[in-house]
This record gives structure tokens, sequence and C-alpha cells, in this order.
């Protein structure tokens, strides 16, 4: 190596530990929420009770059918409905005001640089959004989401957040301009929408997660996710992961698909993250994936089961 080579590599050393002896800490994400005036509901009573005092029966009873159905599988689009007023929008989010700030407390955790652009995919009514709007000034953001609605409160929250470096778009993902395929992401991240996206895994049942990653047949429906790939901008560009996935199958199928779609996960940094909804206790993993593969990579199994 030249000397050259060698200093600029210390010049890079340099600023990442720079870079994260200023990394924001927990307090960060705290003052997020103060900043968007929302607070994670103790229990169900709490949210439903607040609700009921500031909207009239009519609304707070079709949103509680909508979030009974949704539970069920089927009913309204909730995301439309709970999105009608960015008031109703904001009050709704201390359902998940747990989750998003457990999610933010582990990338915090595990972040080493600072994504010069940035895309979120489902990006609701831009709270994911704006956090790393706000927690990367610099950077280029974009939020996409197939509801107007949710849009519409996604850009508001920016205003109100004197945002100027997000914007937001109502994109379904498979119907991008060609300029988000010549101008790709340094980092992707999608939050609880990629069911929704592609639909639900595959209902196949195994008697081991060996055959799980062995014996999956390919569906073109999720292998569609190598669109993902596609929108990374190279081989270290990093997609974060917050899905709906309940069982060490699920996370087995699901991490077998990103394979196929050359999309490895990072398990040293990806983690089961705990939260709450409304006080019931849950968990769903984190995962941190790139298009390369690390030298000293762990395969499925076993990065399920450490």
């Amino acid at each position: 190596m030249s000397d050259g080579a060698h200093d600029q590599d210390q010049i890079e050393y340099g600023r990442t530990v720079m870079m994260l002896m200023n990394k924001p800490d927990n307090k960060f994400v705290i003052d997020f929420f103060q900043t968007i005036n929302v607070r994670a509901a103790k229990d169900n009573r709490q949210f439903w009770t607040k609700l009921r005092g500031k909207y009239n029966k009519k609304i707070t009873e079709e949103l509680a059918s909508i979030v009974d159905a949704r539970e069920d599988g089927g009913g309204k689009n909730l995301y439309e409905f709970k999105n009608h007023t960015f008031a109703l929008s904001m009050d709704f989010s201390s359902y998940s005001a747990d989750l998003y700030r457990r999610l933010f407390e582990w990338y915090l955790s595990i972040y080493d640089e600072k994504p010069k652009r940035i895309l979120d995919i489902g990006c609701d009514n831009g709270i994911v959004t704006c956090f790393l709007g706000k927690l990367f000034p610099e950077s280029e953001i974009i939020g996409i989401d197939i509801s107007n609605n949710s849009i519409k409160c996604a850009r508001e929250l920016s205003h109100k957040l004197h945002l100027t470096n997000v914007k937001f778009e109502v994109k379904n993902l498979f119907e991008l301009p060609q300029e988000y395929i010549t101008n790709p992401f340094d980092m992707i991240i999608s939050v609880r929408s990629m069911h929704e996206v592609f639909g639900n895994l595959p209902d196949i049942r195994f008697w081991s997660l060996k055959e799980c990653v062995n014996k999956l047949p390919s569906s073109d429906n999720h292998l569609k996710m190598s669109l993902i790939a596609e929108l990374l901008k190279d081989e270290n560009s990093q997609y974060f992961s917050f899905e709906r996935i309940q069982s060490m199958a699920q996370l087995a199928i699901m991490s077998t698909i990103f394979e196929k779609c050359q999309l490895h996960v990072n398990w040293d940094k990806s983690r089961q993250v705990h939260f709450h909804e409304v006080g019931v206790e849950q968990n769903m993993p984190a995962l941190l994936l790139t298009k390369s593969r690390l030298e000293d990579k762990v395969d499925i199994i076993e990065g399920i089961y450490e």
C-alpha cells in the first residue's frame, strides 16, 4: 500500500472515530418524541380514553372496529382512516410509540456511518423518516407510501419540524421512476410495511429450521424483494428491516428469501427488539442487511439461534 493510500486510510479512520464519539444517545430519541408530542400509551384503556376525550363517538367507534378487524386479518385501510387528520394521526401514534423508540435506540447503537441518501418504504405519517431527517441533517431522505392521507400527514410533520432535507411522495414501490434506480440509496429502511408490499410470508409447514432454509420453494411475489437490492447504491449500502415476524420459522423463511435476493443478514448487529403496544409485550427482529457477504458470515440457522 502506498504512503498516500495509508494516509487516506488514517484520515477516514479518524473521521469514523470522531463520528462515533459524537453519536447521539438515547436522549436524542426521547427529545424527538417530546418534540412531536407523542408518548406511548401504557395500556389499551389509556389509549382509547384519550382518543374518546378528543374525538367524537363516530370516529372512535369506527377506528376501534378497524383496529379489531385488522387484528383478525381484515377490515378497512387503517392508515387512510387514522391519517385522515394530522391530529388524529399523531394521537394514534401513541399506540406504537414504544415500538418506534426501541427501534430508534437499536439503530443508534449499531450505525457506523452517515448515509447520504435514504429511502423509507411505507413511511406512513413520517415519524421514522423525520427522525432520520433530524439525525442526519445533511442527508437527503425520501419517504414513500401509497396512502395519500399518510403522505399528507408526513409532509405536515416535516413542516412542523422545519426539516428541509426530507421529502415525501405517493409512490408504489414497483412503479418507482427510473431516477430511483439511476440514483440509488446508501440506506433503505422499512418498518412493518413489507408484508403489505409483498404479501404475507408463505404458509408452509416445516419440521425444522433446516427445512425452512433448504427447501423453501421460489415465489415470484417474494422474489420481487430483489428490487431492494437494486435500489441500494453499492455492496456496502444498508437495508434495515423491522417487520412482523413472529416465530423462528418465519424468520428463517424471510432470511432465506433475502438470501435469494442477494441481501445478507448481519447477524452480529441484528437484534430481537422488545417493545409494547398499549401494554401488550411483543418482540420482533430488527435486521441489518447488505449486498456484500461478511468474511465471517454466519449462516441463517446459527444466526437465528444466537
